[in-house]
Order: C-alpha cells, then structure tokens, then sequence
C-alpha cells in the first residue's frame, strides 16, 4: 500500500534491529521496490504536513549530504550514531566471525590473520567517513554490505600472504569495504534487472566504477589505492575489462586482489539470474580464466592461502554421501580428504571412512550442510 512520497512515522529496522530506513525519510519508488524485495510486511507513515517531520533536503535535516558527498537517510541524529555503532561493532568482530573463521587454508595462517585483520578493523572503525561509506551500502542494498565484507576477508588473506605492511593492509581493507560504493548511484531497476540489461542500463553500469573511484577520493584520510580498488575491479588481464580497458601491468595490485575476491565470492552467492555455483566449480572458473581475466599466479596464490572447505565443516559429495573434511591439501583446495559419515541411501556409517578426492575423481562436493559450522555472530 505505499506510495512514493509517503514519509515514515517510524524507522524501518531488520530483523538485526539495524536502521534501514530512518524516521522522516521520505519513501521513493526506488525505496518501496528495495522494501518488498525485502519482504518488510510493515511500515508506519505519516502525513507530510505532520508536526516534526522534515523532508530529505529540508533544514535541520540529517538527509542532507555530509561534507563527502555521500547521502544517507537519517533524519534523527541519534538513529545515524547508532548505525554508526553498529557498523563499527560489526567490523570489529568481523575476523573472528563466519567471514573469517576457517578461510585461511593453515592453521599458522589463520592465527596471522586474526591478528592482523583485527588490527586493520580497529583501526578502520575511527574513519566515520569509510563508516558512513558502508552505511550507505546498506541502505542502497544490504547484499552490497554483505558482499563487501566476504571480499574485504578474502582480500586480507591474501594481503597477509603477501607479506603486507599494516599501512598496505588499511588500504587494501578499505578498498575492499568500499570497492562497489559506485553502485549505490545506480538506479534500482538497473540493480534488480534479472534479464538482459538494456542499454541505458549497460552504460550506467560501466559508470560505478568511475563514481565509486570519486566518491572514495572525496574521503578525507583515504589512500589513492583504495580509490583504485573501485575505479578497476572490473579491469581484466587480458584488456578486456573496463572502464578504461586495461592490462596486465596496469592494474594496481590491490584492485586486482579485490577483483579475485568479488568475482569468487559473487559466483558462489545465489543471485535473481542464477544459482550459486559451488566453491570447487567457483576455483575450476578462476583456474580457467588465469592469465585472461586475472593473472594466474595471482589466482594460484589465492587459492593456496584460501580455504573453502574448513576442516570439520560437513560436506555432501556429488554422489549423495555426506562426510567431515578431515585433511586439506594446499595447492588443491577444492579437492580435500573426507571422512565419510553417511552413505548416499541415508545409512550412517559405522566405522568412517576417508575418500581422497585428489585420487578419486569422479566425485566432487556438492556443498558445505548448513548448520555444521560456528553460527554467525553478524546480522
């Protein structure tokens, strides 16, 4: 039943009580088609000429852009300094929650890198214009924050493997959390577009980069190389990337890190268009694509330092047994030794046994069971 212009007597939370919508903000087509997407059953409005209730852009209002050029949808300040709370809780947490918990491939690594990233969160959460940056990914499309937090862990692994200094690593974090902020200036439909994109949608697509890349400069205390981070995550080794179509040898180090993380991440997400792919078919993509999308020795170092598998995590493989990861090789992440627990016709197994999947190829896993890992302390 709502309609654009309608303006909220309340503000909408999700189901973590974080503020998506502030009190005050006045609904959009754009805000409405995001809340149904969302399955929000309830909204409380108001009338516009209601006592108290200022419209985004009106004085007093803290809908109006901050100094950087970003426009969050706040009018309480109370409800913007809490989700400036949250968000920094969230990151702080980040390295010891699901994002991080069981992706370094060693148990050496994994120490390293709580450590480190830890380090590198705490002292993100004191730039409130990175803070907001990542507010403002929420309120365009929670998947965008979600989606930059995975890329942000996987990036970090991979910067610790590097050998980065802590300097590296804050600039690599932060152009990992804001590498897509560009696709919060685009139109909903264009997001939502499960289809063909048309071509007004295409080229408004192939502008976020450039946006993004702009939005972050404005940040007052951010590195040129975070920028970079959004302005070519979408270059490609081979020239075929854009906005500006460069090479292997042109791309910053850290824009093609985030690269290797988005695409890994976005091809194991469910989407509208399609479904996840699993993490094996996931690196079996970016082996493929090694030296045309990605440099391969960039791709094999990744894959040496990720694990997609953690050990004890329950799995299902393509022939129906289920199985604990028991062993993990290294250099083939994606091909693990599992201790199998239950055959294909449901009958548990008395005495577990371990398939390599390194000598037997012809099976793979299927997917990770649900519930066999740490539950996730974020939203």
């Amino acid at each position: 039943m709502l309609e654009p212009g309608d303006v909220l007597a309340e503000p909408i939370l999700n189901q973590q009580g974080m503020t998506m919508l502030g009190a005050g903000t006045a609904l959009t087509e754009n805000h409405i088609t995001r809340l149904k997407k969302l399955r929000i059953q309830t909204a409380i409005i108001t009338t516009v000429d209601s006592p108290g209730v200022q419209l985004p852009g009106e004085a007093g209002s803290q809908n109006a852009a901050n100094a950087n050029g970003l426009r969050l949808s706040f009018l309480n300040p109370n409800d913007k300094q809490e989700m400036r709370k949250r968000i920094r809780n969230s990151l702080v947490g980040l390295a010891d929650s699901e994002f991080g918990f069981g992706r370094p491939s060693t148990p050496e690594l994994e120490q390293q890198f709580h450590r480190v990233f830890r380090s590198v969160l705490h002292e993100i959460t004191n730039r409130q214009e990175v803070i907001d940056g990542l507010i403002l990914l929420h309120q365009s499309d929670p998947y965008l924050l979600d989606h930059s937090f995975h890329v942000t862990a996987y990036s970090a692994i991979l910067g610790i493997a590097n050998q980065y200094s802590s300097t590296q690593m804050t600039d690599l974090c932060i152009g990992a959390l804001l590498y897509d902020i560009g696709m919060t200036e685009l139109p909903t439909h264009t997001l939502n577009r499960t289809g063909t994109l048309t071509e007004p949608d295409r080229e408004a697509m192939l502008r976020h980069p450039e946006i993004g890349y702009r939005m972050i400069r404005e940040m007052k205390g951010v590195s040129p190389r975070s920028a970079l981070c959004a302005l070519q995550h979408h270059e490609r080794y081979n020239g075929t990337g854009y906005p500006s179509r460069l090479k292997h040898g042109e791309i910053d180090e850290f824009a093609e890190i985030v690269a290797i993380a988005d695409t890994y991440h976005a091809l194991i997400s469910r989407r509208n268009y399609r479904l996840a792919y699993t993490p094996g078919e996931a690196i079996e993509y970016l082996l493929a694509v090694g030296d045309r999308y990605f440099s391969l020795d960039m791709i094999q170092t990744y894959l040496r330092h990720i694990s997609i598998y953690p050990l004890a995590s329950k799995v299902k493989l393509s022939n129906g047994q289920l199985g604990i990861v028991s062993s993990l090789d290294p250099s083939v992440v994606h091909r693990p030794v599992v201790r199998i627990i239950q055959e294909a016709d449901g009958t548990a197994v008395e005495k577990p046994y371990e398939v390599n999947l390194m000598r037997t190829t012809n099976l793979v896993i299927s997917g990770i069971v649900e519930g066999s890992g740490r539950d996730d302390p974020y939203m």
